[in-house]
């Protein structure tokens, strides 16, 4: 879907990828990229581990999935989508997420839910990310 902006002909598109797992599927790097009328995303299989630029400047993606516990690297995964307002991570913070939320302006304090053991590094590392650290929440 890398840069599907030849969606032209309608106004906002939603992905629904059901329950099942995808066999195989580790990595979703740049899969959403530049995909401007992306507004939501409904799940990302548990199996994914690299999720790189995956929704970078989705600018109108309001709604992100849940980011799975296996992911360990997020770089520029978010940046640009200014319109988005809160996403879930399941996953420990990793160096591989620079920039992840780089110019989320949507984002707001307490908008970043984390698990609870992470939150002292997620806040520790919210600069490295392109985000304020009180962005971040325990679940």
């Amino acid at each position: 879907f890398w840069h599907c902006t030849f969606i032209i002909s309608l106004q906002n598109v939603a992905l629904k990828f059901g329950d099942a797992e995808i066999a195989g599927l580790t990595s979703m790097d740049y899969s959403f990229k530049g995909c401007t009328k992306l507004v939501e995303v409904s799940n990302i299989p548990a199996s994914v581990t690299d999720m790189e630029r995956c929704f970078y400047g989705c600018a109108k993606l309001e709604q992100a999935p849940a980011i799975p516990e296996n992911v360990t690297n997020m770089e520029d995964c978010f940046s640009d989508c200014n319109k988005l307002t809160a996403v879930t991570l399941k996953c420990a913070y990793n160096q591989n997420f620079y920039k992840a939320f780089y110019g989320c302006t949507g984002l707001q304090a307490g908008s970043i839910t984390i698990p609870a053991h992470e939150l002292n590094e997620y806040r520790a590392n919210a600069g490295r990310m392109g985000v304020a650290a009180d962005r971040f929440k325990a679940e």
